[in-house]
């Protein structure tokens, strides 16, 4: 449902992309950046604004992946916000020294999109000159902010991803450098 300032029959070919969209985000860890296209050596890794879902069976190891990915992202110098509602911030560090991280990224708690997205705007205001990556782990276990008991339905991670994207493609954000990119389980 991103609609905030778009024009319906706007040619594709007049659509000007700022230049914060042309620089991908390199996560470090090389088969990851692979995956989102681009020519090796330069142009691999995610575009600021995208938003990615990871899904898999429990225990197939998307927490561990993305807690690599988020390593990397801070060892290359971006803010990393890893949001996780269903493991403690202790478990995670149980992880962290288990496939031995050399770089932290920052963790959070937080069991409601909305208050996610708060701190997301937060840490942009925060380091206003890099690039923030959400991870959000996992979106079954994320209020919507729709109901004031929390409460969590059958559509609440439809109603989170949908948030998500508006979030990372609000135009007011990406025109002034504080695109985000989101990475979901």
């Amino acid at each position: 449902r991103v609609t905030t300032g778009h024009v319906f029959d706007e040619n594709i070919l007049e659509v000007e992309v700022p230049d914060i969209m042309r620089n991908r985000i390199r996560s470090g860890v090389d088969f990851f950046d692979e995956l989102f296209g681009g020519e090796r050596g330069a142009g691999l890794g995610m575009v600021p604004t995208q938003t990615m879902i990871f899904a898999g069976t429990p225990g197939a190891g998307k927490t561990t992946l993305l807690m690599m990915v988020a390593a990397g992202l801070t060892a290359q110098g971006h803010i990393a916000y890893y949001n996780s509602a269903e493991e403690s911030k202790q478990q995670l560090k149980l992880t962290a020294a288990r496939i031995g991280l050399k770089n932290g990224f920052i963790v959070g708690q937080r069991n409601s999109m909305p208050d996610i997205l708060d701190d997301c705007n937060k840490l942009q205001e925060k380091y206003p000159n890099k690039k923030l990556i959400l991870f959000v782990d996992s979106l079954q276990a994320i209020s919507d902010g729709r109901f004031s008991t929390g409460r969590i339905t059958s559509r609440t991670a439809e109603e989170n991803i949908d948030q998500l994207i508006s979030f990372c493609k609000d135009e007011a954000k990406i025109k002034s450098g504080k695109a985000m990119t989101a990475i979901a389980i």
